[in-house]
């Protein structure tokens, strides 16, 4: 995967996020500079939702960090969906050993890959 990555994951996932990023970026997957990952990156004041959706257009993929929480996130519905109707390309990626939750079944149909989930 070249070129911009938006990684979505939900607030409580953040450490399991940055496994991911740190996994892809390892495996050459992508440069790290290339990521936007969520609200460290937006300032005080400004329109999230605005700014999401212009990270999402500018990037070449999006990377969806599913678990639990991620599954009932409206952030991560909206960034899926978001990227599904712009078209991008998309890879889920979900904890190795641990069940799969339920949105993940309406993902069916993009790449999906398991991480390490390290505490």
């Amino acid at each position: 995967m070249t070129g911009k990555v938006f990684i979505s994951y939900a607030h409580q996932d953040r450490k399991f996020a940055e496994n991911v990023m740190h996994a892809l970026t390892a495996k050459g997957h992508f440069a790290p500079e290339t990521v936007f990952s969520g609200l460290q990156h937006i300032s005080a004041g400004e329109d999230t939702r605005r700014r999401v959706r212009s990270e999402i257009e500018a990037a070449d993929a999006v990377v969806l960090v599913m678990s639990e929480h991620a599954a009932t996130s409206p952030w991560i519905n909206y960034e899926a969906g978001l990227a599904d109707a712009l078209g991008k390309k998309i890879l889920v990626v979900g904890a190795k050993g641990r069940e799969e939750p339920p949105l993940l079944a309406k993902l069916d149909s993009y790449q999906r890959i398991e991480v390490e989930a390290q505490n």
